[in-house]
């Protein structure tokens, strides 16, 4: 390797040169890619498993053709993905060559019928079936990301083996109290293995140019006799799919993860409202802090009409200036750009407030716990110490954290449930706290900027 001296005597300092490696944070890591194989391999064993119990639910249902076939129907429908269409392989062999050719089928030609003789075993198991199914096609789709152990540290330590159990355990559990019906026409775990296993080998190759015509053909020939039906059976759909937090967590781990998103909720609103009360000296500049937040959060999120936690952001501003706020402040008068003279502290922890409700939506959605630990409660003692120095303030002005606390509670409880509203009634209360909270801004706002295109329209000669 050369050697060039670096001053044009002979005694000058030597400097070795050579060609630096660069740092690839995403190179190929033997230890890791080890890891995510075993990984992988776990991920296959699960759909085995699953399609297994599957197969047992279609021989014990096999007692009307129809039941069970929309049974299958409404495990794969709405899906597109490797997961479903080896699942649509083993149904269709389970039906066409074990069910059919085998004459197992009990009532061929009869009516759809709501009180079929299983279903209730079905109905126990369905949410336990609906979960796995959610898990198996979501942990795919990570694993079929190349750098899956980079953006995902938490989910690459898990033990998919434990998953596995955890999530089917439950399932063999409902399904064995008429293992032996199951058996009696026709069910046979150790046959169907090799079978089942084989499909799904291939979970993670790259898919096939003939792919989507061979899942097409065959859902055409195993749903025929259910094409144009329209009944529900009482199982119901599958609900919508939880957060990624529940990934492989028992019950407890997701309440508790629950409550916690709920905690940071409420604290933040709480803070929410001292800060509006601080300002409370100048009505306008309230209404400006909430308009300014709720719209900062709202231009982050990906999906901002339909986040629960800006929903409940809004209700706790609502709630606050319309039950507290406005009721102590009666004769004062919103005045166009006026201007609270604590502004300047309450916007000191604005980028917190920012940073803190975003993350929650996160954590809401996606169930990250790392939000939840480190930068959400940052962003609340940040809140806390930027306050802290007014507090005598917003107590005079009225604040009571504890009269408050319990109705900001109710509306934060409830983060979790699903609307019973729907979405066009939402919106509508969402417009109508909008347009109650925020009226005096919008109509100093339609003043300015009349005046303005009158100005603009004034023809004025020297």
């Amino acid at each position: 390797m050369e050697s060039k001296s670096t001053s044009g005597g002979g005694g000058g300092v030597v400097r070795r040169q050579c060609n630096l490696s660069r740092y690839d944070p995403y190179a190929v890591v033997t230890e890791n890619n080890n890891k995510v194989d075993h990984m992988k391999e776990g991920v296959v064993q699960l759909g085995v498993e699953l399609s297994l119990c599957v197969a047992e639910s279609m021989f014990l249902l096999c007692d009307d053709r129809k039941i069970m076939l929309l049974f299958c129907f409404m495990i794969c429908k709405n899906s597109d993905d490797p997961v479903s269409e080896r699942l649509i392989r083993v149904m269709h062999h389970v039906y066409t060559n074990e069910i059919i050719s085998k004459n197992r089928l009990h009532h061929q030609d009869k009516k759809i019928c709501p009180n079929s003789v299983h279903c209730g075993v079905i109905g126990k198991a369905w949410e336990d079936f609906a979960y796995g199914l959610r898990f198996l096609h979501r942990l795919t789709k990570l694993f079929r990301t190349q750098r899956f152990p980079f953006r995902y540290p938490l989910l690459s330590n898990m033990d998919t083996a434990d998953i596995k159990r955890h999530l089917i355990k439950k399932i063999e559990a409902k399904l064995r109290s008429s293992k032996d019906v199951s058996q009696a026409n026709g069910f046979e775990r150790e046959t169907l293995e090799p079978t089942v296993s084989e499909t799904w080998m291939s979970l993670f190759d790259e898919e096939a140019v003939q792919a989507k015509a061979t899942k097409i053909r065959l859902l055409c020939d195993l749903f025929q006799p259910v094409f144009g039906e329209s009944w529900q059976p009482e199982w119901g759909r599958f609900s919508e799919l939880r957060p990624l937090y529940a990934i492989g967590e028992d019950f407890a781990k997701r309440e508790e993860l629950r409550e916690e998103a709920v905690r940071l909720g409420v604290e933040l609103s709480l803070y929410a409202a001292e800060s509006m009360f601080l300002v409370c000296d100048d009505i306008r500049s309230v209404l400006l802090f909430c308009e300014r937040l709720w719209l900062a959060v709202e231009k982050d999120l990906r999906q901002p009409h339909d986040s629960p936690v800006v929903e409940r952001l809004l209700r706790v501003f609502h709630y606050i200036y319309s039950k507290h706020i406005k009721p102590r402040n009666e004769g004062q008068v919103f005045r166009d750009r006026g201007t609270s003279v604590h502004w300047k502290l309450a916007m000191a922890s604005f980028e917190d407030f920012h940073a803190g409700i975003r993350d929650l939506d996160v954590f809401v959605r996606e169930g990250r716990q790392e939000f939840a630990s480190v930068s959400i409660d940052e962003a609340l003692k940040n809140i806390e110490k930027k306050l802290r120095r007014a507090k005598a303030v917003s107590k005079a002005n009225g604040f009571e954290r504890n009269a408050m606390e319990s109705d900001v509670l109710v509306t934060w409880k409830s983060l979790f449930d699903k609307p019973t509203e729907d979405l066009w009634t939402l919106k509508m209360m969402r417009l109508g706290i909008r347009n109650d909270m925020f009226y005096h801004l919008y109509k100093e706002r339609a003043e300015a900027n009349s005046f303005v295109r009158s100005i603009s329209r004034l023809d004025i000669c020297n």
